[in-house]
């Protein structure tokens, strides 16, 4: 197989706080047997996936680190589109900055690949190594084994039937074996795009992602394994779950009948005894238990094989819940359009022009394929059966052809019998929620100035009127658009919130030019699988704002190297912290190494606990000069 490989090793000293950059490991692919082109991504940096990873269906995939200009992302699948080739996207952004493109991998939907690694600003080992429907590429990697690992894996699993989401995850769990980044993980993304191959006729096959975890690959193999068995589709039946009807009565009835559900529990049953069809938690729970029993796997949906499995013990234990075979063969247990139920609000704040959106759902990986928004533009949220392939163009009508909220929807009732719930908000402030008839109760909506929110299988009226309720009184609080949107969020959740639990949730908000490295995206964080989503998307927002403070004397020191960061490791040890014994801190001499990995996190961290400070591995310019004089009292400053 041909391959190429260039190999950059640059060790650079700097005495002032660094530029953070997304340092990372990536491979981009493309499957020329279905079309498929994607990516799989993992750094030491929180939240990496929507700031690195860019991908379009039928165009091609492009991951951008270490310096790399990420808000051209989009430009360089522009190019690709126009029919350049991923060589000649690459020339054309050299043009554009001369002093260096960092590091990119590009693979188009033809299977042309190509690969850079161009900036100073990648420390430690780096290097990529592409082929035939690949590319690969790192920095601050343990060695050049990593982009050997990526591409070995990927080369070996080709024309094997195995589906190009499952070959790239392959790849980066390889890549993670053989050392991965030298810090540690934290975030990790895995996209595969076919043209209206996706979920709801949308481009998005697989969207996956995990923003703050030690064991970041880890958790995106479980939620790649949850979304095989979430979205699979296999013709004679629809997976029960996050839905209701009277297949999912007929399901808890037998997970009663067969002790695994308690017939007094009351969000199961009313106080006759009589299910309430609802696939929530506590249903979810109990065929959790019933598959891990019969060896049928351990998510909590029920599939044709988990019924199949009931309805044969039931059968053994002369159980029936209808008076003739006839009624039971043709209970309602095909596969049936699934409707997306959930509850969501759009916002604009008019004095910074941020625009975006608070969603979530009892609905695996809920945020790509229903959020939508667009920097100077506005945001919309897409929900029930609604257009959610339409999400981009919807946007484009707004951009294009000025068109208001309102125009926006009656187009789309020209079009469509059935608009589903449509939340949009424009920079102007104007705004429109629209609800079709398709929709499950308790279901409605509430829009005012700069805001719409709506929702479906809801405790009550109560949720839209707290998300209304909190947007109004926050109005020129001085609160920033994302913890506005966050606050309304969890204050329609304290009042119930979706009827039946919490799994996804997004929180985006964008603004031209102010995201990281002068992206538009100024917050996009994500919780894909959770039963806890709402306080585990706070938790993420709390980090956010640490990681992202950027200004005079207030810097996070984290997911970088050098002399500082050499220096903080100094300090650690000299107050105990960190042991000169650790190989992956000091080397065989006691020299610290100036990587903030994990040993330097956890150490970090515990002095922060004893010092006072707040949790979090992250350090800013006061902590620091805080470490600085404990040193000095301890009569160790060096």
């Amino acid at each position: 197989m041909r391959f190429y490989r260039n190999v950059l090793l640059v060790l650079t000293a700097t005495f002032a706080l660094p530029h953070v950059t997304a340092a990372s490991m990536s491979i981009v692919g493309f499957d020329p047997e279905t079309g498929d082109v994607g990516i799989a991504l993992a750094s030491r940096f929180f939240a990496v996936g929507p700031i690195a990873a860019h991908v379009r269906a039928g165009v091609g995939a492009v991951a951008t680190m270490g310096g790399a200009p990420h808000n051209e992302g989009g430009t360089l699948l522009d190019w690709l589109e126009q029919g350049r080739t991923p060589e000649q996207a690459l020339d054309l952004l050299r043009e554009k900055y001369p002093e260096g493109i960092g590091q990119i991998n590009i693979v188009d939907a033809k299977g042309r690949s190509v690969s850079t690694t161009s900036h100073t600003q990648a420390r430690m080992w780096r290097g990529h190594r592409f082929g035939k429907h690949y590319a690969s590429a790192g920095n601050i990697l343990v060695g050049p084994q990593v982009v050997d690992a990526f591409a070995e894996r990927f080369e070996a699993t080709a024309s094997v039937g195995l589906p190009l989401a499952e070959r790239l995850l392959q790849a980066l769990e390889s890549a993670d074996r053989a050392g991965g980044d030298a810090r540690g993980r934290m975030g990790a993304t895995l996209v595969v795009m076919r043209k209206g191959g996706g979920l709801r006729g949308t481009d998005y096959l697989v969207n996956l992602r995990v923003d703050d975890s030690r064991n970041a690959i880890i958790e995106l193999r479980k939620l790649y394994m949850r979304f095989k068995d979430t979205h699979a589709e296999t013709p004679g039946f629809r997976i029960m779950e996050m839905s209701r009807g009277r297949d999912v009565m007929w399901l808890q009835r037998s997970l009663e009948a067969l002790g695994f559900l308690n017939g007094s529990e009351p969000t199961v049953f009313d106080e006759n005894g009589e299910p309430n069809g609802l696939f929530e938690d506590a249903t979810a729970d109990a065929v959790a238990r019933y598959k891990v029993e019969h060896h049928l796997g351990r998510t909590p949906s029920a599939g044709l094989e988990t019924v199949t499995s009931m309805r044969r013990e039931l059968a053994r234990a002369g159980i029936f819940f209808v008076s003739d075979e006839a009624r039971l063969a043709h209970l309602d247990l095909t596969r049936e359009e699934d409707i997306m139920s959930s509850l969501s609000i759009v916002g604009f704040d008019p004095e910074t022009g941020d625009v975006g959106n608070c969603m979530t759902s009892k609905y695996f990986a809920v945020g790509p394929i229903a959020s939508f928004t667009r920097a100077g533009v506005g945001s919309i949220t897409i929900m029930q059966s609604g257009p959610f392939p339409m999400g981009e163009e919807l946007l484009d009508w707004m951009e294009n052809e000025r068109m208001t909220p309102l125009d926006v929807v009656r187009r789309v009732r020209d079009t469509l019998p059935d608009t589903g719930q449509i939340n949009i908000v424009d920079t102007e402030g104007r705004s429109i929620s629209a609800t079709g008839p398709r929709g499950r109760p308790w279901q409605g909506q509430r829009y005012g100035k700069n805001y719409a929110t709506s929702g479906n299988i809801l405790a009550g009226p109560a949720v839209v009127d707290a998300f209304a309720s909190v947007f109004e009184t926050t109005e020129r609080s001085g609160l920033p658009l994302a913890e506005r949107l966050l606050m309304a969020c969890e204050a329609a959740y304290a009042v119930g919130g979706d009827a039946r639990g919490q799994q996804g949730a997004q929180l985006k908000v964008y603004r031209r030019g102010a995201g990281f490295r002068g992206t538009d995206l100024l917050v996009d964080l994500r919780v894909d699988d959770s039963t806890q989503a709402i306080p585990e998307l706070r938790a993420l927002w709390e980090e956010w704002k640490f990681h992202h403070l950027y200004g005079v004397g207030f810097q996070p020191i984290e997911q970088t190297t050098g002399r500082d960061v050499q220096q903080l490791q100094r300090h650690l040890r000299t107050l105990g912290y960190l042991d000169d014994t650790n190989r992956d801190v000091f080397d065989q001499q006691g020299a610290p190494l100036g990587v903030f990995n994990d040993a330097t996190a956890e150490a970090t961290t515990r002095w922060k606990r004893a010092a006072g400070l707040d949790e979090g591995a992250y350090l800013v310019r006061f902590m620091l000069t805080k470490l600085e004089k404990e040193v000095q009292r301890s009569g160790g400053a060096q």
